[in-house]
């Protein structure tokens, strides 16, 4: 089971081509220049929107850990009490409360990514980033009982990716996988 943050459609930033965009939670570098800080811790975790928020308080009466207190600046989230079980996502009548996070199997978000094939074309195809894109196979399981080490998400994708590219940023080896029709490649990261 992996924590998927968002993913991101139609990007032309993650890769050659149009691309479709899986970010994964979880980075142990918590970098000041993060481009997800969202992405940092592996849990899932609630975000709020100011701009969205109508101050009812009905996020703040629901949550089972009196995790979310309203103050005269908005709402605080205490993030040490907020167990992620996004009550207070569904109680929220304008979005302003918002969940980031979501469990997924593998398998299911390869399904959901291949949807984009059609506009892959030649070079396009599917990035895998984050956070730490590998921050969480150890959860992945290839047969019952089989741990796979960072590589094992590499080897489910490329049971689903059927000859489209299928790049993984990750910055555990400061370099990068590029999946080219089935094999593998390690490239230096570029910088």
């Amino acid at each position: 089971m992996l924590t998927l943050l968002d993913i991101q459609r139609m990007s032309s930033e993650d890769g050659p081509g149009l691309r479709t965009t899986a970010f994964l939670k979880g980075c142990t570098l918590a970098c000041a220049w993060c481009h997800n800080p969202e992405s940092i811790a592996s849990k899932g975790e609630v975000l709020w929107h100011v701009s969205r928020c109508m101050g009812c308080a009905s996020c703040v009466a629901i949550c089972p850990e009196q995790g979310i207190r309203q103050e005269a600046k908005g709402l605080t989230i205490e993030r040490t009490r907020c167990r992620a079980c996004f009550s207070c996502v569904a109680a929220c009548p304008t979005g302003a409360v918002e969940a980031k996070g979501k469990p997924i199997e593998v398998e299911e978000l390869a399904r959901e990514l291949l949807k984009d094939r059609a506009y892959f074309g030649e070079d396009g195809g599917i990035t895998i980033s984050g956070g730490e894109a590998l921050h969480q196979p150890e959860s992945i399981e290839l047969r019952p009982g089989e741990k796979p080490d960072h590589f094992g998400i590499l080897q489910i994708f490329f049971k689903y990716q059927g000859g489209i590219y299928v790049f993984i940023y990750f910055n555990k080896f400061d370099c990068y996988f590029v999946v080219f029709k089935g094999i593998a490649y390690i490239l230096p990261a570029q910088g």
